[in-house]
């Protein structure tokens, strides 16, 4: 069997050439070539969508290629998973959240479509939920891992708001979150810094880090020691030019 990689650069071409028939017919010869489906998550599907990201940020593509490759790919993505096999209900659960952008929206399906297939009971939000209500569903639900993808700096203060508040109020003891994409992936300790307990940069780390995961350690309010946190430059930035805008 060949190297589902093979095909990445074919893909990505088709992607940004904007053409939807190529698009799906370069996945399916990789989907047939790969020993596993999962190898095409992992070396195709989450690959495409950071790079994609890169060629906006660095201005090499513009708004509209990077917007009509963007949906291509989701399409292409929903084909894939289909092919996905099912593992046996194994009882832990987990809840997905994500910024606002498409990008964000699809980097949280594909992992979402990871976890169904490797057994858990999965609750994906997308992006563009309130706090309070998210935290309403991980009272309700009780999940081992809170997942959440941000790409964008803007997104961090509303990240480390959800984290502090799931804290203080005990939302969901033992619960721990894992962040990853983006803004995570380009800047080291960035996810301690904001609070998570968890980090993982790819799609499959994403899985072998929660399913490996011990409950977080329940300490008590009057034991807990209080301690400066180091500010994050991407939080500090942010939070100056939402100050400025104001």
């Amino acid at each position: 069997m060949a190297d589902a990689s093979q095909f990445y650069q074919p893909y990505l071409a088709a992607l940004l050439d904007a053409d939807r028939a190529e698009a799906r017919t370069v996945m399916a010869q990789a989907v047939d070539a790969a020993d596993r489906v999962e190898d095409v998550y992992d070396t195709l599907l989450w690959p495409t969508i950071e790079r994609l990201d890169h060629q906006l940020r660095i201005e090499a593509i513009n708004r509209a290629t990077h917007e009509l490759a963007v949906r291509i790919h989701r399409q292409v993505c929903d084909q894939v998973a289909a092919h996905l096999p099912l593992m046996g209900a194994h009882g832990k659960k987990v809840i997905l959240t994500c910024g606002d952008g498409e990008p964000e929206e699809l980097a949280g399906q594909l992992v979402a479509d990871r976890f169904e297939a490797d057994g858990w009971e999965v609750y994906f939000l997308g992006g563009g939920v309130p706090n309070d209500e998210l935290m309403q569903l991980v009272g309700q639900v009780r999940p081992q891992t809170l997942v959440v993808f941000a790409s964008r700096p803007s997104e961090l203060p509303q990240v480390r708001h959800l984290i502090d508040t799931i804290r203080s109020i005990n939302a969901c003891p033992g619960m721990n979150v894992l962040v990853g994409g983006g803004v995570f992936n380009r800047a080291d300790g960035l996810a301690e810094e904001i609070g998570a307990d968890l980090f993982a940069p790819t799609i499959r780390g994403v899985l072998e880090i929660a399913m490996n995961a011990e409950p977080k350690e329940v300490v008590a309010p009057s034991t807990k020691k209080r301690r400066r946190r180091r500010r994050s430059p991407y939080l500090a930035q942010t939070e100056q030019r939402q100050q400025k805008v104001a």
